[in-house]
Parts: structure tokens; sequence; C-alpha cells
């Protein structure tokens, strides 16, 4: 705060919030009846506020936010196997899986910035300016690989979850992760002569959210498999000028986003099955239960996501958002599907609410970009041919002949999937 003939008042804040978090489990034999949970996890959470004034015959006053969370978030499994003496891999029929193990990996990453940049400037001539920089870069990375010891793996269920809110019927296979960037900046000023006020907010987000089964994996479910991989991310902003004069007075508010990030969810060079066998009859008139729920790429929320493309909604987002507390993000959640044996989805929801205004001759100018890409793939892999043992499925011997595999089951599914929403708007 500046007051004097001359008044100068400046404000700056800087937050860096950053690291690795990490949780594995490798080169091990399990006897484990109940439940394996692999969980990496991390919520970051920046609040700021920047306000800078000044008053005098001539006042200049500034504001600088700048914020910044980069976290890259892993959970693994890797070489690692079930006891075959406990897992069914003994018995003479192939595909036989006795283990009631629920296996969940996740890596979920939260990540949250709500920061205010303000200035105002009074006095004969005036100028105020606020700047807000705000980034978030996080990474979610799961998988279940293969090893050297070529251990097969017989659970009832294996999630492996990045980032995503996929999950088995009562069984959680992760918490899911957002980022979000809440931000105001609004530069004022008032003089009996001339007066300049702007605003300037630059959002950017990256990073990338991939879960996968790899490495000659060997895995065998009763019930099913989900590989999720889920992003969603939002910038909120809300940038404006007033400039309040006696002889002249401009306002300029500039508004940059940007979000790009990579989503994927995949099975590549390993042998997987799901045989379903986890339906639980839901009664009378009732649907089946069980298996796990997946994103099905379509918006349940279209018709009000248009509503709020509407000019009238931005008088009461602008009020919302003043109060972060209050401020409701777009809905880009999507219509769920059941599915039981194998589950490959990847899903992406990105949202840009700039709102600007100012008071004064002047101007808002937005600049949006959304990118990046969303993937489900199923490449190289062996999928759904039951009892692999220890040897190569191409080879023809033991029970990997074609004849000895289990086969397919009644409920048994294949659901390779992968949907993006996105939702930009300048109010």
């Amino acid at each position: 705060l500046g007051i004097g003939t001359v008044g100068i008042g400046i404000a700056a804040t800087v937050a860096d919030i950053g690291g690795t978090t990490s949780a594995t489990l490798s080169d091990s034999v399990l006897n484990i009846t109940n439940a394996t949970k692999v969980i990496g996890e991390s919520d970051a959470t920046i609040k700021t506020l920047a306000v800078g004034g000044a008053g005098g015959a001539g006042a200049v006053a500034g504001s600088s936010s700048t914020n910044l969370i980069d976290n890259d978030i892993r959970a693994g499994i890797s070489n690692v196997g079930t006891d075959p003496a406990k897992d069914g891999s003994g018995e003479a029929r192939p595909g036989v899986v006795l283990s009631q193990n629920v296996t969940t990996i996740a890596a979920n990453n939260n990540a949250r910035i709500d920061s205010l940049a303000g200035a105002a400037g009074y006095g004969g001539n005036a100028a105020g300016a606020a700047i807000a920089v705000n980034r978030i870069a996080t990474t979610n990375q799961a998988y279940f690989s293969g090893g050297s010891d070529q251990r097969g793996y017989r659970v009832r269920q294996l999630t492996v979850d990045a980032g995503s809110t996929g999950s088995a019927a009562g069984q959680s296979s992760g918490q899911g992760g957002e980022a979000n960037i809440n931000t105001i900046a609004v530069g004022a000023a008032m003089s009996s002569g001339m007066t300049l006020a702007g605003s300037l907010a630059v959002n950017i987000m990256s990073g990338g959210n991939d879960a996968r089964i790899d490495k000659d994996a060997n895995v065998i479910a009763d019930g099913s498999i989900g590989v999720f991989a889920g992003n969603h991310q939002g910038i909120n902003v809300l940038a404006g000028a007033a400039s309040l004069r006696g002889s002249a007075g401009v306002g300029i508010g500039v508004v940059v986003n940007d979000v790009q990030t990579d989503t994927t969810a995949g099975i590549y060079g390993s042998k997987v099955t799901a045989y379903g066998n986890d339906v639980v009859p839901g009664g009378a008139g009732m649907p089946d239960e069980g298996g796990l729920m997946v994103d099905s790429g379509t918006a349940k929320n279209a018709s009000i996501l248009d509503d709020q493309m509407k000019v009238g909604e931005a008088e009461q987002a602008r009020d919302d958002l003043a109060n972060p507390s209050d401020y409701t993000s777009p809905d880009l959640s999507s219509e769920q599907l059941r599915v039981h044996g194998l589950a490959v989805n990847a899903n992406n929801q990105q949202h840009i609410a700039p709102m600007g205004d100012t008071v004064a001759i002047g101007a808002i100018v937005g600049v949006n970009r959304i990118g990046g890409k969303t993937e489900a793939t199923i490449d190289g892999s062996a999928i759904n041919l039951g009892n692999y043992g220890s040897t190569d499925i191409s080879s023809g011997s033991g029970t990997n002949t074609a004849s000895g595999f289990h086969g397919q089951t009644p409920n048994q599914q294949v659901d390779v999937r992968a949907g993006s929403r996105q939702f930009a708007v300048n109010w």
C-alpha cells in the first residue's frame, strides 16, 4: 500500500508445490485371500491473495500472484505372482481360479489453485494492474507389469486405475483425480484525470494419466479386470478492469487458458483373461449387479451444458466465482455401464469457463485452447484364452492347446472404450 504525492503500491505472492509419490509392489509371490491394495495419492492445494493499493496525486498500484503445482503419482505391481498351490493353478481343469483376492492398483492426484490478484489506484492520475499466473502439471501412472520370472497372477478381480472414478460394484478402484484452477484478477483505478486499469490471467494445465497392463503380464480373474484412466480438469477465471475517471479512462483484461493432457488406458504384450463370473442377481424386476461400472462416453447432462452456454448465465457465474465455495463447475459426467469381464476405459473431461468485465472504455480478450489425446487400446496381447501356466500360449503344449482352454462363460464381456467431453465458453 502506497500513499503520498506519488503513491506506488505493489503486492506479490509465489507458491510452488512439487514432488513424486510412489507406491509399488514387486518381485514377490502372494498368498493373500482377501484384498491387495497398492495406492498412491496426493492432494495439493494452493490458496493465495495478493492485493496492491496506492493513492496520491499520481498513483500506481499492482499485484502479482504466481502459483505452480507439479506432482507425479505412481502406483504399480511388477513381477508378482500368486501362490500356485492356493490360486487354482494345480487344478486339473484349466482356467480354474480359486483365489478370492481383490487387487486394486490406483494412482490419484488432486490439485487445486484458488488465487486472487487485485490492485487499486486512486489519485489525480491513477493506474492499477493485476496479474495472475497459475500452472498445474500432474501425472498419474498405474500399472500391472510382468517380469523375468513369468509369474501367473490369479484373482477374483483386478483394477488398474490412473485418475479415474471407474469402480467395481461395492469395491472402489480409486477415488479419482481432479485438477482445478479458480482465479480472479481485477485491476481498478479512480482519478480526476487519466486512469488506466488492466488485468492479465494466464492458466496452464498439462500432464497425463496412464493405466496399463504390460511387459508380458499373465493375469486371470474369475470375475472382472478393469484398466481405467481418467482425466478431470477445469479452469474457472474472472478477469476485470475498472477505470473510473474524470477526463479519460481505459480498462482492458486479458485471459489466456491452455489445457493439454493425454489420457491412455491399455493392455500391451500380455496375457489377460477375465471370466466375468461376478454377476449378482438383482432380484425381482431389478437389473443384475456386480462387475465393473465404466464411463459410457456420453454426457448425461448435455441439455444443461447447452443452457450454460447462454449469455444470461454470465452474471450468475461471476457472482458464484467471487465466492469459490458457491461456484459449481460444468458437469461433464457421463452415463455408466456395467461390464462383466474385461474393461479397458479411458475418459477425459475438460472445461474452461472464463468470465470478464470492464467499467470504462475497454475490452476483455479471451484465448482458450483445449487438447490432448484419449485412447483405450489392446495391442499385441492374448485375451480370454484361459490357463496360460508358465508356457508360451502359441506352443500348443500342455493345457495351452485350443481344446484345453476354459472357453467363454455366459456373462463374459470385453469392453474397450474411450470418450472425451470438453466444454469451453467465454462469458
